[in-house]
């Protein structure tokens, strides 16, 4: 990576390195930055057996590089598996993660694919073992804080009729698995939500030839974070006065133009469908978080706060879910006093999501 930008004396190439710290104390000052973005990259690289370098003149710019010895990619995503009797089942709440998953899986060739709500999964999974066509896989949205989500995963872990199946877990990038949801490695893995195609494959791949490296994965998992049983004192000068910001663009255009993106030559329309599905389904929700803030109804307005919330995740809106989340939280907590402000600001913001994608829809899918 090369820039013309302001350059690096030969005395300060020693310190550039270190956290927290620039080439020359002004630059903070003058352009921002903390200096970590250097020393990240470097240990990222040589965790990975390889090296950060640099070549720099004063005025005249600088190139870095970094080197990396890597195996063959996996021709998993290039070359997506093909099997005509495999059966996907997909449990989620939210059409908008809905009908992402199940483009990504079109693309992989996957026709045999239903989706129902999460706590109408396990009868439809049942009911196809009984009718001799038992699913494969299960895509389960799973929310950590679902007692339907909890439900589910564990009795599909205690029904012997379903031993054959695999389970994937669309969790948070930030959610954490616990309970034992991965001890069962060959058959439960979790990933991100919304997933990777080439996510996907590999999962799908494991599922068409009974072999999976989710058994290695699951031993390797990190050792549980110790619990701290001390009292703990908050020493604060500055008062909490309930004012939360909420930064970032309205609508993250890069989203849009990844799910525009994964519809490709085979399906135009998908952005233009995903949007519809949002614009349509989040309004029920905006009443449902009113309505609940005016019965003091905690239940209801964390989980409509948490649907408002993924779903405007998946479509790039991350200030409204950042607000959504906070929502979520403080409603989970029955801190309806501290929640007032949020919801006040709900509404505004909705409307400026409601426009942007108005816009965003005009300019990309016309």
């Amino acid at each position: 990576m090369s820039d013309s930008g302001i350059g690096i004396e030969a005395g300060q190439r020693a310190r550039l390195f270190a956290a927290f710290s620039q080439a020359d104390d002004s630059t903070t000052r003058r352009f921002g930055g903390t200096g970590l973005g250097l020393v990240i990259s470097q240990q990222l690289t040589e965790l990975m057996g390889g090296e950060v370098d640099f070549l720099s003149e004063p005025g005249e710019g600088s190139r870095f590089w970094s080197t990396l010895e890597l195996e063959a990619a996996s021709t998993v995503a290039a070359a997506a598996p093909r099997e005509v009797g495999l059966r996907v089942l997909i449990a989620t709440d939210h059409p908008v993660l809905r009908a992402i998953v199940r483009q990504q899986l079109a693309r992989l060739g996957l026709q045999q694919v239903r989706h129902v709500v999460v706590h109408e999964a396990l009868d439809e999974l049942r009911a196809a073992v009984r009718g001799g066509q038992p699913y494969r896989l299960l895509l389960a949205d799973f929310d950590f804080t679902s007692a339907a989500s909890q439900r589910l995963v564990s009795a599909l872990r205690g029904d012997r009729k379903l031993k054959g199946l695999y389970l994937a877990l669309l969790a948070p990038v930030t959610a954490r698995l616990e309970n034992g949801c991965t001890s069962d490695a060959d058959r439960i893995v979790s990933l991100n939500k919304p997933p990777r195609v080439s996510q996907l494959a590999r999962v799908i791949e494991a599922c068409i030839s009974g072999t999976s490296s989710w058994r290695r994965r699951a031993a390797d998992r990190p050792a549980p974070i110790p619990r701290f049983a001390g009292r703990v004192l908050l020493v604060e000068d500055n008062p909490v006065k309930g004012e939360r910001r909420f930064d970032g663009a309205i609508v993250d255009r890069a989203v849009l133009e990844r799910i525009r993106e994964l519809g490709g030559a085979d399906k135009p329309d998908l952005l233009s469908r995903v949007l519809h599905l949002f614009l349509q389904d989040v309004p029920r929700h905006m009443a449902a978080i009113q309505r609940a803030w005016l019965q003091r109804d905690a239940p209801l307005l964390a989980a409509s706060a948490h649907a408002v919330k993924s779903a405007s995740a998946h479509i790039g809106a991350m200030r409204l879910s950042a607000m959504c989340g906070a929502l979520e939280n403080e409603a989970q907590a029955s801190q309806l006093g501290r929640a007032e402000s949020l919801v006040a600001s709900l509404e505004g913001e909705w409307s400026a999501v409601r426009s942007e994608i108005e816009s965003a829809m005009a300019e990309l899918v016309g």
